[in-house]
């Protein structure tokens, strides 16, 4: 274990860590990123929800904020994981943080905060200019789709607001959006799903018609 390591997990001094990671007295020791059991002192920090040594390690000039855990979580990835929405602003806000890393399941952290109810992270997430709002994962699902998957209204609405969300993407299947939630239709929740779909004004005309012909048994 490095001696920055040891400092966050054991003795939470600042003091001893900003000495460690000095580069005139303590080269050899001064790895900011040094590594231990798949987590660097950036990851545990936030991991322990440690906002001020947060604070202290983004500081460091060599920091790696977008280091990886042995799940391809990022420092950001795991603030939404863990809802620590002040370290999560800290992170998002910090110019070397990659919003569009995503993990070894191909999630980014917009799909990430979806997946797990964090609707304020989902909507400061698509205010980044960065931000890819479309990004398919290794299953080929966008964040509009496991919106529809999850049922989550609240992702879908703000979604739907976006005019840069892609409601008429297909899946592997060959399957919009809309049409996995008429799949849905044995289940109650259906109709308020298309209902809540129809209102994002980012679907094509010809896809509303067929699915109301689909849903309703009309042509």
């Amino acid at each position: 274990m490095s001696p920055a390591n040891y400092t966050l997990l054991q003795q939470n001094d600042f003091s001893l860590l900003s000495t460690l990671s000095s580069p005139v007295r303590y080269t050899e020791l001064a790895d900011i990123n040094a590594e231990y059991a798949g987590c660097t002192p950036i990851l545990l920090a936030v991991e322990a929800r440690n906002l001020e040594a947060v604070k202290f390690l983004l500081n460091e000039e060599d920091i790696d904020v977008n280091y990886q855990d042995h799940s391809g979580h990022s420092p950001l990835h795991c603030a939404i994981l863990n809802s620590s929405l002040a370290i999560f602003e800290r992170l998002i806000s910090f110019e070397s943080t990659n919003v569009n890393l995503p993990n070894w399941m191909g999630i980014p952290p917009i799909t990430t905060s979806l997946l797990h109810n964090q609707s304020y992270m989902l909507q400061v997430l698509l205010q980044h200019p960065q931000i890819e709002i479309n990004a398919l994962d290794r299953l080929d699902q966008s964040p509009v789709m496991w919106a529809v998957e999850r049922e989550n209204y609240g992702a879908l609405h703000i979604l739907g607001k976006d005019t840069r969300a892609d409601f008429n993407c297909r899946d592997l299947s060959g399957d919009t959006p809309l049409l996995q939630a008429v799949k849905k239709h044995t289940e109650p929740s259906a109709i308020k799903l298309v209902d809540c779909i129809l209102c994002c004004n980012n679907i094509d005309i010809i896809q509303r018609t067929n699915t109301f012909g689909q849903l309703y048994g009309t042509r």
